[in-house]
């Protein structure tokens, strides 16, 4: 996760690297649902 936020913020400023910065935002928000669902359930097992 940290490297994915570095890599993002790295290419997010620099010319031509814009496709990667969106790339690397989807996939950014992709891993926090994906921790999301999984929270929710670790909590329904918990229940």
């Amino acid at each position: 996760q940290d490297t994915l936020n570095e890599d993002f913020a790295a290419c997010w400023d620099a010319p031509g690297e814009r496709d990667k910065a969106e790339r690397l935002m989807r996939r950014m928000q992709f891993l926090d649902k994906l921790a999301q669902e999984v929270r929710q359930l670790e909590e329904r097992l918990d229940d």
